[in-house]
């Protein structure tokens, strides 16, 4: 009889010590808990019941505590921020990066531009340029103004320019007139009937205006997704969304497991959850990517900017020598059209006269033909716009379908297990199956980042309409756009918005373990419950199959010892 007292003990005693093992031990819980900053009286010495876990509940023992799981949803908070931020900011970069390099690359080449015209002009034209210099200054001073965002017409900007350019022209080559403002008004008017300048005028319009407006539109659209993704990484974590990190993350804590990860499909159907409300960025941002794509094209061929700036001295130039080579005829009808002005008494002509006028016609076109950049070897500065279009390009790859694929880019390995059957599943160590999309949305109508959202919607397609219209030549307004002519949108690239993105709050930096980087271990667990569970149901409960270990056990164990006294 002793002999199976003792044995019926030791069975007894090897039951206890299993049953121990099973329950979750809770010291490498404390020690995680009390790495977050959080409080060590928040976290049981044992492992206990707890019914009033809502988010983490569990039926057996667990290692959490009610203001363990309140503290859960700060973090989950953070942690929400934390990887919003780490898989956007990149791109964000991109962008304002791109924007101040094609900035700076624009305005260099409108000054060069500017700078060639004049060394040319002094050589070629001499005193009549000195003398009237202002006319050229100017309209490099427009051109500058509009590309910086002055709400100008270029159409009108460019017909401006050579009106001006006819009158002083028309001047010279008649020196022996004087011409009061009014008749030199009726010059102008007879511009357009008399082609002074040949085709170049018009050509030029539209060569300057379809350039220009190309590249402001493209350098504001860059400023414009760099600050759209500014603003969208503000959004907050609802509610919602909280509770579901939470079971992703931490609640697997509970169990004392600190160091699980969570199922990759489970981790994307999360964030799903947490970005339900960004669902209509998607479309808005991909078509806004896509005009920006198609415009940067238009950045080779013979309305590139830079093929159009880099030779604008030439193209006057050759303008100018249309209309001296023809300056008898359109006299003639304009004396016709406007009257015989007054004569003045006779002079010499003047020496600051000789240096216009063409006694070779042959001898100028040879001198301007020698300044003319786009028949020089390219250097490394006039293949550069090239060399950052193609690398812009590349650069920007990512950016399609970037909303969409957020939610997988967050949980890519180490993030989440790379064993798909051997990972957290929100209750248990198990296989995750994912519920569908349907039961991954939260409705975005109760989001308190749905205006903000919906508002950068707006921007996105606003910029996309201005983009579409630059690949015509056409200019419009975006959000934001000027009225009063101080600008609609600087050209110049700062890494902000430029061009219509009305906020400019900077984003709130959360509290984060590492810098733009999510925490392994705050990825590392998470459980759930029925109540408020919208990825569906867990595979796998652990809890109810170690109850039924423990119960068949006892019954094998009480059976042996019946059977034993029954023979004794």
């Amino acid at each position: 009889m002793a002999t199976y007292i003792a044995l019926l003990g030791c069975f007894l005693v090897c039951f206890l010590a299993y049953v121990d093992g099973l329950t979750p031990s809770c010291t490498s819980v404390r020690t995680k808990y009390i790495a977050k900053g959080l409080l060590q009286s928040d976290v049981p010495a044992k492992a206990v019941s707890d019914s009033s876990l809502k988010v983490c509940s569990a039926s057996s023992e667990s290692c959490c505590s009610k203001r363990m799981e309140d503290s859960f949803a700060g973090l989950a908070k953070s942690e929400f921020k934390v990887a919003l931020i780490a898989k956007t900011d990149n791109l964000k970069s991109i962008f304002a990066i791109n924007g101040k390099v094609f900035d700076v690359f624009f305005q260099k080449l409108i000054k060069n531009s500017e700078r060639d015209l004049n060394t040319m002009f002094l050589k070629t034209y001499g005193n009549f340029y000195k003398d009237h210099a202002k006319v050229f200054v100017d309209l490099f001073l427009s051109l500058t103004q509009y590309y910086q965002g002055k709400n100008l017409d270029l159409t009108q900007v460019m017909n401006n320019f050579f009106a001006n350019l006819m009158k002083q022209m028309f001047q010279l080559m008649n020196s022996k007139y004087k011409f009061e403002n009014s008749y030199l008004d009726c010059v102008t008017q007879h511009m357009d009937d008399l082609k002074p300048f040949g085709d170049e005028k018009q050509k030029l319009t539209v060569q300057v205006k379809r350039a220009f407006v190309a590249a402001r539109a493209f350098v504001q659209g860059l400023n414009v997704g760099s600050s759209v993704l500014k603003q969208l990484q503000e959004i907050s974590a609802t509610n919602e969304c909280e509770k579901e990190i939470t079971k992703l993350s931490f609640c697997s804590w509970c169990q004392g497991q600190t160091d699980l990860k969570p199922c990759p499909t489970f981790c994307t159907d999360t964030y799903k959850t947490c970005f339900s409300n960004l669902n209509g960025v998607n479309a808005a941002w991909n078509s806004y990517v896509t005009a920006l794509l198609d415009l940067s094209g238009k950045f080779e061929g013979p309305f590139s900017i830079e093929s159009v700036i880099n030779p604008l001295g030439v193209k006057i130039s050759f303008a100018i020598m249309n209309f001296q080579e023809k300056h008898l005829e359109v006299a003639k009808k304009i004396f016709t059209g406007c009257g015989t002005p007054t004569t003045l008494a006779k002079t010499k002509r003047s020496s600051d006269d000789s240096d216009f006028f063409i006694d070779e016609p042959g001898k100028i076109r040879r001198e301007v033909k020698q300044h003319d950049p786009s028949s020089a070897t390219p250097t490394l500065s006039t293949m550069n716009l090239g060399k950052i279009t193609k690398k812009f390009k590349e650069q920007i790859k990512p950016a399609k379908e970037f909303w969409q694929n957020l939610p997988s880019n967050i949980c890519t390995a180490p993030k989440s297990s790379s064993d798909s059957a051997n990972c957290w599943n929100g209750t248990a160590v198990g296989k995750y199956t994912s519920p569908g999309d349907s039961e991954n949305n939260i409705d975005s109508s109760l989001s308190s980042s749905r205006d903000k959202v919906e508002q950068q919607v707006a921007v996105l397609k606003a910029m996309t309409h201005r983009l579409t219209a630059a690949l015509s030549g056409e200019d419009v307004n975006v959000v934001g756009g000027d009225t009063d002519g101080s600008g609609d949108g600087s050209g110049s690239a700062s890494g902000e918005s430029g061009d219509g993105n009305d906020i400019t709050s900077p984003p709130t930096v959360f509290p984060t373990t590492e810098d733009n980087s999510i925490d392994d271990n705050m990825l590392g667990g998470g459980a759930s419950n029925d109540g408020g569970n919208t990825l569906g149901k867990r595979n796998m409960d652990s809890n109810a199959q170690t109850l039924n270990a423990m119960n068949a056990l006892l019954f094998i164990m009480l059976a042996f010892v019946y059977v034993n006294l029954r023979w004794s």
